[in-house]
């Protein structure tokens, strides 16, 4: 692996920990919204909308494509 490759998929790796780590952001804001009272729409304006954080859906959708497009050598 050339260094620019490491390079590459150094930041690929940052990109799919940020994406799981927002849309614990947004599991988090979400239930408590929910338990402030607010309506599901309005929490999915605010999560989705305002705040912009990928649901647990998509998170773990980015994750089976981040692997799905790499291949792992075992020993």
């Amino acid at each position: 692996m050339t260094e620019r490759e490491l390079a590459a998929e150094i930041v690929a790796v940052a990109e799919l920990a940020a994406t799981k780590a927002q849309s614990a952001q947004y599991e988090l804001v979400y239930e408590l919204m929910r338990l402030q009272g607010q309506n599901r729409d309005s929490i999915r304006g605010v999560v989705e909308g305002m705040l912009r954080l990928p649901t647990p859906e998509q998170a773990i959708r980015s994750e089976a494509e981040f692997f799905s497009q790499r291949t792992f050598d075992h020993p």
